[in-house]
């Protein structure tokens, strides 16, 4: 999701109208969510709202959750918790330990081999050249440790390794006031991007990957093919070249809706997106902070040979995650976040539909 602070009075209902330009193509996805059980997400006696980003690692079998409450109450930070505790937990929390003090956690990517969490931090990127995406160390029990920075995005929304100790960033917009970014909007200004930053101790400068993009969303990799939600143009762009940095289109794969973040199940080979039904914004604001209304959610995995989008999750009344704007797969289970609520779906992996 973009980091959009949540307006009031006149200036949400003139940002309501501009930003409801657009709408769904395709079913939206009819009900799949057989057996999901729904968790208040605690750190203590603390909330935690608003699970942006969801990142699964099978070496230390811990679940990463990137949560910013954006203003309302809640703890921001990234978090971990283990995957036993997920199967098994009863009763309504589900406990979340802090693993990094991450004021405004936005997208994060976990490289599994080199043992590094990538993070994009929106704390104090006004004025300061963009967002921090900062480098963390994984240990073996699911912590984590500082360890530099990438370097800075301006309007930085996902991050993904790219195979070499650098990340891949998307920029889902470019202008820096509201006004511009309404503007964007509107008039579908494709000016989002795709940066490549190194690792921090590689020397060398960060470049701009690919450009003009229709707001640039959740990103991953597999491989030397690199996956990217083209949200508002309700698709997944498909390029090849991942590994080198010289990144050629591929392909594209039209979904029913808008796509948020993007993961690999990598046991099932396929790719998974939380699609939202409505322009983002809009459902934000008069479905959630006009009261307690609840939005529709889905998602869908993508499997060769096929590559047409299966459902792996329906819910189009909201019942058990509203709006869900993240999906993980973490060992046979489907985990799905939205980022504005303070809690977790937790359902059976579905089979994979090729």
């Amino acid at each position: 999701m973009a980091a959009i602070a949540f307006p009031s009075g006149r200036r949400l209902a003139a940002l309501c109208l501009v930003l409801s330009v657009g709408g769904c193509s395709g079913a939206w996805p009819e009900e799949t969510r057989n057996g999901c059980r729904t968790f208040t997400l605690k750190a203590g006696a603390d909330l935690v709202r608003g699970p942006e980003d969801l990142v699964w690692d099978p070496v230390s079998r811990h679940l990463f959750v990137s949560a910013d409450p954006r203003g309302r109450d809640g703890r921001p930070g990234v978090y971990s918790v283990a995957i036993d505790t997920l199967r098994t937990a009863t009763g309504t929390d589900l406990p979340l330990t802090p693993a990094a003090d991450v004021r405004q956690p936005h997208g994060i990517g976990l490289d599994v081999a080199r043992r590094e969490l990538a993070v994009v931090d929106h704390r104090g990127a006004d004025g300061q050249g963009g967002a921090t995406i900062h480098r963390f160390t994984v240990g073996a029990d699911g912590s984590l440790t500082e360890a530099g920075a990438y370097g800075r995005v301006r309007n930085a929304n996902d991050v993904v390794p790219d195979g070499s100790g650098g990340v891949y960033v998307t920029q889902d917009h470019a202008a820096e006031t509201g006004l511009g970014t309404a503007w964007e909007l509107v008039t579908g200004a494709k000016r989002a991007a795709i940066h490549r930053l190194p690792a921090p101790d590689a020397g060398g400068e960060a470049t701009v990957a690919r450009d003009g993009l229709y707001f640039a969303n959740g990103i991953t990799r597999d491989g030397d093919r690199l996956y990217v939600s083209e949200m508002r143009a309700e698709r997944i762009l498909v390029f090849d070249g991942a590994l080198s940095g010289t990144l050629s289109p591929a392909g594209e794969i039209p979904l029913p809706g808008q796509p948020d973040n993007l993961n690999l199940d990598e046991e099932g080979g396929r790719l998974l997106a939380a699609v939202l039904p409505e322009p983002f914004v809009l459902f934000l604001a008069l479905k959630h902070l006009h009261g307690d209304g609840r939005v529709a959610s889905a998602a869908v995995g993508i499997a060769p040979p096929s590559g047409q989008p299966a459902t792996v999750f329906g819910d189009p009344a909201g019942e058990t995650v509203s709006a869900a704007t993240a999906v993980e797969a973490a060992d046979g289970l489907l985990v799905l976040g939205s980022v504005v609520a303070p809690t977790l779906a937790v359902c059976p992996l579905p089979p994979v539909s090729r």
